[in-house]
């Protein structure tokens, strides 16, 4: 039997280049309030390699801070998957918990090679972070 491996290495990549600097310049900049979702990151699960068709052996763990840097809590995070992406996230999305944290298993498609991705943060307005 052939082993297929796709890697979420490109994950990493994309999670870390969403976190967000409102860093607009003038009088429109709007920073975040304490306590309030500023920036997100993946703790763990990034860069593995698994066997199409079954879930990567660890789950991907994002962390929600606030401008603090402190953990947010009751966030909605979701993964948005890269373009006809041949994996399933599951959940399709999560609430933080105390420590700020998000999980997810990923369960890879049929596709061979990289999977790429984007966490998000819905924000009152809808907006992401």
């Amino acid at each position: 039997m052939t082993y297929l491996v796709a890697t979420t290495r490109l994950i990493l990549l994309l999670l870390s280049a969403i976190i967000v600097t409102l860093a607009c310049g003038g009088d429109d900049l709007v920073l975040p309030d304490e306590g309030e979702p500023a920036s997100i990151e993946i703790l763990r699960g990034n860069e593995q390699s698994g066997r199409v068709g079954e879930p990567l052996a660890e789950p991907l763990v994002a962390r929600v801070l606030d401008s603090r840097e402190r953990p947010v809590t009751d966030v909605p995070v979701a993964i948005a998957l890269g373009e006809a992406p041949s994996a399933d996230v599951v959940p399709d999305t999560a609430s933080t918990e105390v420590d700020g944290t998000a999980s997810f298993r990923i369960v890879l498609g049929s596709r061979i090679g990289p999977l790429g991705g984007e966490a998000r943060v819905a924000t009152g307005g809808g907006d992401r972070i």
